[in-house]
């Protein structure tokens, strides 16, 4: 039936970085922040199976993304913040979710 079908204005294919700064632009913005956004990404879906299946199982293995001392461990891919990616970055109110330790100068 056509009753569980949710839709949306606007969907997002890839929750990455540029995926996830336009979803979040799209709700910044005054003319788009009524918008009905969805954000479709592969690797949330895995990462929800994933925890779907740890929690049934009992284990002491560490998530692949934690090391000894529980923090995690950042995505080794580059990628360069210009002072305009940072005006981006303000806007949606994340500027200082990228700072020290996940970015140094170079």
């Amino acid at each position: 039936t056509h009753e569980n079908i949710k839709s949306y204005d606007v969907v997002v294919v890839g929750g990455g970085m540029i995926g996830s700064a336009l979803a979040c632009l799209l709700k910044a913005e005054t003319l788009t922040r009524e918008l009905r956004v969805a954000v479709v990404d592969r690797a949330a879906e895995r990462k929800r199976q994933e925890e779907a299946s740890s929690s049934s199982k009992s284990s002491s293995k560490f998530s692949s993304k934690f090391c000894d001392n529980q923090q995690i461990v950042p995505d080794l891919r580059v990628s360069t913040l210009t002072p305009a990616t940072m005006r981006v970055l303000t806007k949606v109110g994340i500027a200082d979710k990228v700072g020290p330790p996940l970015s140094a100068p170079f």
